[in-house]
């Protein structure tokens, strides 16, 4: 192949090209474009900045969609060089050269570790600005401009456990279906226990359901309250139930007297053979 120079310098035909007149490179005034089939495909411009299929770049990196509706950028990649917030973005738009959609990216605080890095994206609805929405760092997840990390999302995961009644009883279970969801430090549980036989006591003074998958936070009984969904064939009705805190069981309650509910043992509720019981409801942990 010959290497060209054409004195035209066009789109059309590029200044350097090969046997293809309209293929190869057009020179400009500090600019240099990458010509395909008489059309610019990329564009290095005076500032250093990158287009492809975009004539004239305002970012680092612009890149543009072209279909038959017209031309669109998919993103600009945008570089921020402030002197206490580094990092890169990607920026969405409808129009080349127009007003951002929304802005996805990663900064950085290079003289203070109390920000450290993180992600975000900040979706725009045309009128107010990018507005950070979500941001994810070494805390977690957050929302909107909230950075404390107590209010940190840091874990969400689903499961199966299996629960059990007071561990001083030798029981056989038809149903023992435990499921569990945690989202942050709540999680919520749904308890099903069907006996099919029984025998044994047990002498913690409390009738119990155990096998929780977290340990209870020390935040007091209160707040860790269980609905009995329904029961059958115990010895006492159980009306509530509790976690209790910095353990893993649950413990039953009858119904109220005197203003105050009613602990019961685990001899008045466990003892009979085929006796049920359901539980849903949430916790707190410290896991």
């Amino acid at each position: 192949m010959t290497l060209k120079l054409n004195g035209t310098n066009s789109v059309a035909a590029p200044a350097y090209a090969g046997d293809d007149a309209d293929t190869g490179l057009q020179c400009g005034t500090n600019e240099l474009k990458l010509v395909t089939g008489g059309t610019a495909r990329a564009t290095v411009d005076s500032s250093g900045n990158v287009g492809i299929n975009a004539t004239s770049p305002d970012r680092k990196l612009e890149v543009v969609e072209t279909s038959s509706s017209g031309s669109y950028p998919l993103a600009v990649s945008n570089f921020i060089n402030a002197t206490a917030n580094k990092g890169a973005a990607i920026d969405f738009r409808l129009t080349t050269g127009g007003n951002s959609r929304g802005e996805l990216g990663c900064k950085w605080d290079s003289n203070s570790s109390s920000n450290g890095t993180y992600l975000y994206f900040a979706p725009n609805d045309g009128s107010t600005g990018n507005v950070q929405k979500v941001r994810i760092d070494d805390d977690g997840l957050k929302f909107n401009s909230d950075t404390a990390a107590a209010n940190a999302l840091n874990d969400y995961e689903e499961g199966t456990f299996t629960p059990t009644i007071n561990t001083g009883f030798t029981a056989s279970y038809n149903e023992q279906a435990g499921r569990y969801t945690k989202i942050g430090n709540l999680v919520y549980v749904f308890i099903n226990i069907d006996l099919s036989a029984l025998s044994g006591s047990d002498s913690y003074p409390y009738a119990t359901v155990n096998g929780l998958p977290f340990t209870a936070s020390n935040t007091g009984n209160v707040d860790t309250g269980l609905i009995v969904a329904w029961q059958m064939n115990l010895g006492n009705s159980v009306d509530h139930a509790y976690v209790s805190q910095n353990e893993t069981r649950v413990v039953l309650l009858g119904a109220m007297s005197n203003g105050s509910r009613v602990h019961l043992s685990p001899s008045q509720v466990w003892d009979d053979a085929d006796g049920r019981i359901a539980l849903s409801g949430a916790y707190t942990t410290t896991a």
